[in-house]
């Protein structure tokens, strides 16, 4: 087993919570109708939207009551504009939206529809608003949140907010806790498919990993300290296996292997990912001993690279 500085450990902690803020809020822009609807898709399963509330993670404004001038912009880590997919492209709409591009306020539009059969010219609405295609998604009115691509769609452009965001709007975190999981797992692959030196590859991705499972923590309201991370690097740890299986490959595979290492770093952190996931969704007390049973995927992928391998 490799060995780890521990300054890297505590400052890949300090840096996930130098990335994590107080607190995050999202601004709903629209007309009542679809504000209500957003606003009850988002709040679903917050505590202090218990009684059919709006969760105080969410501003919900009239357009008209959109601020004119960049401070108050701050408050927010999005703006989410609710717009009817059937309506006209208000002209007013791009310059809203520019304006908040302008104030380094991530913003989306939302065409709003009765479901997701009815069409609507996505070109017409980029083009007559000027927005790029993150700044755009269709939403159904009663999606619930799993299903939503504009729940996806603040998880992706919201950055760091989105796990504090996770923590107080639950209908918000699987997208957010997706979001995580596959660009950690896509940065280790890119790890095991460039670096060659054995054993090189495994204080990266641990780290990498290390981070990830911090942030999952994160959305479910969690803090890190050092003995959570210490008692975290147990599930990280069981993906040892799978990268020495992965680095043997290479050996019987010529030519092959670096594909092997790659596909084995992505494989093997989606499963720690997914193994930090079940453990905070049981709400048990956090021991190294968990992690073993809910890593057991790993043992499936590793009894899969050896039979490549052979």
């Amino acid at each position: 087993m490799a060995s780890y500085d521990v300054r890297k450990i505590l400052k890949a902690v300090a840096e996930v919570r130098k990335h994590t803020p107080a607190t995050a809020r999202i601004c709903l822009v629209g007309s009542t109708d679809l504000l209500a609807d957003a606003a009850r898709m988002l709040s679903a399963g917050a505590d202090d939207a218990a009684a059919g509330g709006v969760s105080g993670a969410l501003d919900v404004l009239d357009r008209a009551d959109f601020p004119t001038r960049p401070g108050p912009l701050s408050r927010w880590s999005v703006a989410v504009f609710l717009e009817d997919a059937q309506a006209p492209v208000r002209p007013e709409l791009g310059p809203t939206v520019a304006f908040c591009r302008a104030a380094h306020l991530p913003a989306i539009v939302a065409a709003v529809r009765d479901t997701e059969a009815v069409p609507v010219d996505r070109h017409a609405w980029t083009a007559l608003a000027g927005l790029s295609g993150k700044e755009f998604v269709l939403h159904a009115r009663g999606t619930p949140a799993s299903k939503s691509a504009l729940t996806r769609r603040i998880a992706q452009v919201v950055g760091h907010n989105g796990f504090v965001l996770a923590a107080t709007l639950p209908a918000l975190r699987p997208a957010v806790i997706d979001q995580t999981i596959d660009a950690t797992a896509r940065q280790n692959a890119l790890v095991g498919a460039v670096i060659f030196l054995p054993g090189a590859d495994m204080p990266v991705m641990t780290i990498n990993q290390l981070k990830m499972v911090l942030r999952i923590g994160a959305a479910y309201g969690y803090k890190s300290d050092l003995q959570r991370t210490v008692e975290m690097l147990g599930v990280i740890l069981s993906g040892f296996g799978m990268r020495a299986v992965a680095r043997r490959a290479v050996d019987y595979v010529p030519g092959l292997g670096w594909a092997m290492k790659a596909s084995l770093g992505y494989v093997g952190t989606e499963a720690i990912g997914k193994s930090a996931v079940a453990y905070f969704e049981s709400g048990a007390p956090l021991t190294a001993s968990r992690f073993p049973r809910l890593s057991g995927q790993l043992g499936k992928f590793e009894n899969l690279a050896r039979g490549i391998a052979r």
